[in-house]
């Protein structure tokens, strides 16, 4: 799945394939599926769920580069994160709609794996 999106000022391209999981895994150290699922209204910390949108916009937007992998997994480090996080403010995350279409992106290749598998 691939997708333009707005994320505060900035349009950004996004791109979630079977890889995604494992890139976010490698850079973070953390289980993406885990990560999501704890997003929640009621989880009361909303900077971490920021930072957990924010980690896997960066991961989808280094996808979305087109970069061989070879290259790619040498600059999906927690200092390209902080640096490509520069780029933003950090209320440009905060907005509903830039999270949405963050989730959105991700979940959608992540629905057509699901559909495809019980097909």
């Amino acid at each position: 799945m691939r997708k333009i999106i707005n994320i505060g000022e900035n349009e950004v391209a996004l791109a979630s394939n079977a890889a995604t999981a494992i890139l976010y895994k490698q850079t973070f150290h953390e289980d993406l599926l885990k990560s999501v699922s704890n997003l929640s209204a009621t989880s009361g910390d909303v900077l971490e769920a920021v930072e957990k949108i924010q980690k896997l916009a960066f991961i989808m937007a280094k996808q979305a580069e087109g970069t061989p992998f070879s290259v790619l997994s040498k600059e999906l480090t927690e200092d390209g994160f902080v640096e490509w996080l520069c780029a933003f403010e950090e209320s440009d995350f905060m907005d509903p709609a830039a999270m949405i279409g963050v989730l959105g992106v991700w979940n959608k290749n992540f629905q057509s794996a699901s559909e495809a598998k019980n097909a």
